[in-house]
């Protein structure tokens, strides 16, 4: 239990500061208007942790690889749609 909570720790102080770097060098480049894009990034990553662990909390059998597998899907299909490929 106390691994797991180290863990989710130091993971949650690396995202801190990935963000921070982020909005620090779209600040310095003069791109503010980006930052809700960050915040959006951040909003969605917090939402997918929290319904993979719903899922996980329901236990149903094979759940969290199919959804997991339906998500990127939807991710990916975002991402070249926004690409314009």
């Amino acid at each position: 239990m106390l691994f797991s909570l180290l863990v989710t720790a130091r993971e949650g102080i690396e995202i801190a500061l990935i963000v921070t770097i982020l909005l620090g060098y779209l600040r310095r480049i003069d791109q503010k208007r980006r930052f809700r894009e960050i915040w959006y990034g951040v909003a969605a990553a917090a939402a997918l942790s929290l319904a993979v662990r719903l899922l996980r909390l329901a236990r149903i059998p094979g759940a969290v690889p199919i959804a997991a597998s339906a998500l990127m899907t939807i991710g990916m299909i975002w991402f070249f749609v926004r690409l314009r490929v």
